[in-house]
C-alpha cells in the first residue's frame, strides 16, 4: 500500500506521479535483490488499485515509469 503522497494530495498530478513511481521502483527493486540472494526469482506482478483521484495518479506513475525504461 503505497504512502508516498499520502499527506500531499494537493499537489500536482505529474509530482504525486513522480512519487509513486519512484516507490514503485524501490519497492520492486527491494523484491527482486532479495528473491536473488534467495535464488527464487520468478516472474513478478503487480497491480494497481485506485479510486477516483488515485486511478490519474497511478497512470500519471506508470507514464513516469515507462519513459525512464
Amino acid at each position: 500500500m503505497s504512502e508516498t503522497n499520502e499527506d500531499k494530495t494537493s499537489g500536482d498530478f505529474r509530482e504525486m506521479g513522480s512519487r509513486l513511481a519512484q516507490e514503485v521502483i524501490s519497492f520492486l527493486k527491494k523484491k527482486m535483490d532479495k528473491a536473488s540472494r534467495v535464488g527464487n526469482l520468478k516472474d513478478m506482478k503487480l497491480s494497481f488499485v485506485g479510486h477516483s483521484i488515485g486511478n490519474l495518479i497511478i497512470r500519471a506513475a506508470l507514464a513516469g515509469i515507462y519513459t525512464q525504461f
